[in-house]
């Protein structure tokens, strides 16, 4: 339905802050997919796969089997789906970067495991919709200021602040935190300085995997119903929220997960509901051309230029 110009101030408000919670989604998954490709110079395809993983774990522990309360089966399905990005990471990726770093191989094999593990999804799960467990009084309703939201809502956007808060003091006044950056800027001068680059590379694969689960489990939640393809779909609105705030830069992945969010909303004003994933990506190409490096730049190991 094209806009007309009738559009209430009550819908816009409604557009404009369920946009910012599509953000405050986005926004874990956007980070730790940059910080993946930042620190370990991976474009992980299967990142999404990731995020399927959690929601699963999540629905075996707080549904099928344990039936564990709400913050239990977030932290479990986090923390497993870190543990299973850390043996992926080391035992499968690690080896083949050290033999071939050349970026090209290394899109060919997270696109392999990605196809991999969906089938092993489909394996062990199925293709029918699964359901995870709301707490009490998620779909209660009320109004902060002109914005109408639910509870289950807030407890999605204080997840994401809890989790940029937190990524954000580790990167800020840590050691791991501030080695992680220095790879992130220049590797090589960080192996040559002798800072553990390993060991580093494993942490980042298993705090980037506990973020891709924490997101996994919030988007099986706010898709009412979940299948194997759960995160296929969504991974490529995480590129683009990433290429929008600049490769590799942490805090332009905040800001591009909030700028896809408002524009997914927002835009169903304009074009229709139908059409708002077009203008997602019509943003998408607009920035490309007039700033390719994205919103806030991006590392200089985005330039791809070991393809």
């Amino acid at each position: 339905m094209l806009f007309t110009g009738h559009v209430t101030w009550d819908q816009f408000f409604l557009l404009l802050g369920t946009g910012i919670v599509d953000g405050a989604i986005l926004a874990p998954a956007c980070l730790g997919f940059s910080l993946q490709f930042g620190i370990t110079n991976y474009v992980n395809f299967a990142y999404g796969e990731a995020m399927t993983f959690s929601a699963f774990m999540a629905w075996v522990f707080g549904v099928e089997k344990f039936h564990l309360g709400f913050v239990q089966y977030v932290l479990v399905a986090g923390l497993i789906t870190a543990l299973g990005s850390l043996l992926i990471g080391a035992l499968i990726y690690t080896p083949f970067y050290n033999r071939r770093p050349q970026l090209l191989y290394l899109l060919v094999l997270t696109f392999a495991t990605a196809l991999i593990l969906a089938a092993l999804y489909v394996i062990i799960w199925g293709e029918a919709p699964h359901v995870l467990a709301y707490p009490d009084g998620a779909s209660n309703t009320h109004y902060i200021g002109p914005f109408l939201v639910t509870n289950i809502e807030l407890i999605f956007i204080a997840i994401s602040v809890l989790i940029l808060a937190g990524i954000y003091a580790l990167l800020k006044y840590t050691t791991l935190g501030k080695i992680m950056r220095a790879m992130s800027d220049d590797r090589s001068l960080a192996t040559v300085c002798g800072l553990p680059i390993n060991l580093v590379s494993n942490a980042t694969w298993f705090i980037t995997g506990f973020l891709g689960g924490i997101a996994g489990v919030v988007l099986g939640l706010h898709s009412y119903g979940f299948d194997t393809t759960l995160g296929d779909g969504f991974v490529y609105l995480v590129f683009a929220a990433v290429i929008i705030g600049g490769i590799g830069r942490s805090l332009g992945a905040v800001v591009g997960a909030l700028i896809i969010g408002l524009v997914f909303e927002l835009s169903s004003l304009i074009v229709g509901s139908a059409l708002t994933p077009v203008a997602v990506f019509a943003v998408l190409v607009l920035i490309m051309l007039f700033r390719p490096e994205g919103l806030l730049g991006s590392t200089g190991r985005s330039a791809f230029s070991r393809a």
